[in-house]
């Protein structure tokens, strides 16, 4: 079993309601990704009310924040907080109360122990939703100082981390000629047509996909009217895989039937990626033994989930270094995530509660990871030999994936 810090959870309990005002807040007054202003604006003049030196739009990025009580040389850690909200719902993904969850672990941690051996600090990371601020700012070194970064999510169950699924986007253009559907179909070439042995391709690939393997997707673009042959068609896919390595193995599949595509109908292509990859967390056993025992200590129930799902940038920050995802039970069980149902739990005493129970638990893994001889070394080693078997590279991968036509590639990068 794990560790009990009395002194800890009274500091948190002591600062609960004050914290509460942040989550608040965010949750009166949604905003979605890359838009946060007012939330970022509120949550850091919080903290400089309570003490902490800020730095807002830290690295550049639009409503990131760095914030610090000390900087005295010590070891650093980042307890993360997202605040970005969901068009027409609102807090349906939880993002009000784990950031709440943030601030109040940084204060009680801080109160309870003034000579802890990691310097606390807070970081401020937006658009999870979207682009992912969180990619830039792994990219743009954002979280070289640190040890290790941490935070919390919302969910129906406590669970010690969001099994998640690496993920990226693949735009499909499809470039034909027109001609009249009905006159002279065969003077063109139908962009569509290619567009649906592309889908029909994907289909049939799926008996080959590895566990976990994931490709969804729309039709952005297929023509605009029936007797014009479409000389353009655009397909939007997610592509996610257990890990880097197979999401690369998934997409090279993808680019392959493109290739194959364009040569039986004489279509020109291009493949551009709009959001950064969101890299897999680890699902490092030390860590999450930890955790478990963690919620048992505290008398928090908790599962696990049995297979993943959904994606997060948090997993860029764990290409890097250590990064705790603990999910916290917000909800009732059966209160799916991204829902306006969702978003209800987000207000009144059962998110005060929720505030409580999460940052109990989450701030005593913390101090344990810190007193614990032994338990943050056993972690990082295991963190550092998983990110060398999977050649993790945090950077920004947006922009032009492949080009070509009937001939092959024109242009190609390595993924």
């Amino acid at each position: 079993m794990g560790s009990i810090y009395p002194q800890l959870l009274d500091a948190v309990a002591a600062l609960r309601d004050d914290a509460f005002t942040v989550t608040q807040y965010l949750t009166a007054h949604p905003e979605v990704g890359g838009r946060e202003r007012e939330s970022s604006r509120f949550v850091t003049e919080f903290l400089e009310r309570h003490g902490y030196t800020v730095e807002r739009n830290y690295m550049d990025y639009p409503y990131a924040f760095r914030a610090y009580r000390t900087d005295d040389g010590r070891p650093r850690a980042a307890l993360m907080c997202e605040y970005d909200a969901l068009p027409d719902i609102g807090h349906g993904c939880g993002h009000s109360l784990s950031c709440g969850i943030s601030v109040l672990a940084a204060m009680a941690l801080d109160r309870a122990f003034p000579d802890f051996p990691w310097q606390i600090e807070l970081v401020g990371t937006p658009a999870e939703e979207t682009e992912g601020a969180k990619c830039q700012l792994v990219a743009d070194g954002a979280f070289d100082r640190y040890d290790f970064a941490a935070m919390c999510h919302m969910d129906h169950l406590n669970a010690p981390i969001m099994w998640n699924l690496a993920c990226n986007d693949m735009t499909i253009t499809l470039h034909g000629r027109t001609a009249h559907a009905s006159a002279s179909p065969w003077k063109g070439v139908n962009a569509m047509n290619a567009a649906e042995l592309i889908m029909h391709g994907v289909a049939l690939m799926r008996s080959r996909f590895k566990p976990f393997m994931q490709i969804h997707g729309i039709v952005e673009e297929g023509g605009g009217l029936p007797n014009v042959v479409p000389d353009k068609a655009v397909l939007n896919y997610y592509t996610r895989a257990l890990n880097l390595t197979e999401l690369a193995e998934l997409r090279r599949w993808v680019r392959q039937l493109v290739r194959g595509v364009a040569l039986a109908t004489g279509v020109t292509y291009e493949i551009t990626q709009q959001y950064p990859t969101f890299a897999e967390l680890y699902r490092n056993p030390i860590e999450l033994k930890a955790i478990e025992e963690t919620f048992d200590d505290l008398g928090q129930p908790h599962g696990r989930y049995e297979t993943p799902g959904a994606s997060t940038d948090a997993g860029n920050v764990d290409m890097l270094i250590p990064t705790i995802h603990m999910e916290i039970r917000a909800s009732d069980p059966d209160t799916s995530l991204h829902t306006a149902a969702f978003e209800s739990f987000m207000h009144g005493e059962r998110a005060n509660r929720t505030l409580l129970d999460g940052a109990s638990a989450f701030a005593t893994v913390i101090a344990r990871l810190a007193y614990e001889d032994g338990l943050f070394a056993s972690i990082r080693r295991e963190h550092d030999r998983y990110r060398a078997e999977q050649h993790a590279d945090p950077h920004i991968d947006t922009g032009l994936v492949e080009a070509g036509g009937p001939d092959g590639p024109t242009s190609s990068r390595e993924e």
